[in-house]
């Protein structure tokens, strides 16, 4: 366990420090450094964030990797993919539907199940 409650998995890389390249999850629960070739060398995970569902850990983990391999590919300075990145927004605002719905679901036959609410 790292400090502050904090799980790290670190792994080697061969490249120079400056060539590695962070990203985070959105609330700042998962970092991710990638080497210049995006491969993951370094996983750092709030401690909290492993009590919640498996589903929420694998999210931020997985957000965090693609914001840090998004910056390998795109040097400082580039110019935005404002296609590509309205496509991601449409791609996560539809995913952000099919979840709600799921939950929704749950919480209507858990509803239904224990009679209705009180």
């Amino acid at each position: 366990m790292s400090p502050a409650g904090s799980a790290t998995l670190t792994g080697v890389s061969t490249e120079p420090a400056g060539n590695v390249v962070t990203g985070s999850s959105a609330d700042g629960r998962v970092r991710a450094a990638v080497d210049a070739t995006g491969r993951l060398v370094d996983l750092v995970l709030d401690g909290d964030l492993l009590r919640r569902p498996a589903w929420v850990v694998a999210d931020a983990i997985v957000a965090a990797v693609t914001q840090a391999q998004d910056a390998v590919r795109r040097p400082a300075g580039a110019p935005l993919d404002l296609q590509a990145i309205a496509a991601d927004v449409e791609a996560a605002g539809r995913d952000a539907d099919r979840r709600l719905a799921e939950f929704t679901t749950v919480v209507s036959d858990l509803a239904r199940r224990d009679g209705g609410w009180r």
